[in-house]
């Protein structure tokens, strides 16, 4: 089993318990479980978003730069050439597909 699924088995019953004892879905608990599972691991799996990647190079360029957070955010609108924030989504979009790889496994 991946890190996802393993993941996804120890909350789902919990979290679906609660789902499906207070909502009017009209599946089995079964199979509400079943699906809040694979919901769980498509999400847990799925290819880092634009809006992640640009979040995690504002924050890899950041820590950095050791500005605090006003002063990252103005020098990144701002401040940085395209080419640096580049590398930064490059190397952030690199380390987020690393983790992912490693929940997959």
């Amino acid at each position: 089993m991946s890190i996802a699924t393993d993941e996804a088995n120890s909350v789902a019953d919990e979290q679906m318990m609660s789902h499906f004892y207070y909502s009017d879905s009209p599946m089995s608990f079964p199979d509400a479980k079943d699906f809040g599972k694979d919901m769980y691991v498509a999400g847990r799996t799925a290819e880092p978003t634009e809006a992640e990647i640009e979040a995690a190079a504002i924050k890899y360029y950041s820590f950095n730069s050791h500005l605090d957070d006003y002063e990252t955010q103005r020098m990144w609108d701002e401040g940085l050439m395209e080419i640096t924030k580049d590398d930064y989504r490059e190397l952030s979009k690199a380390m987020l597909l690393a983790a992912q790889k490693a929940v997959m496994e």
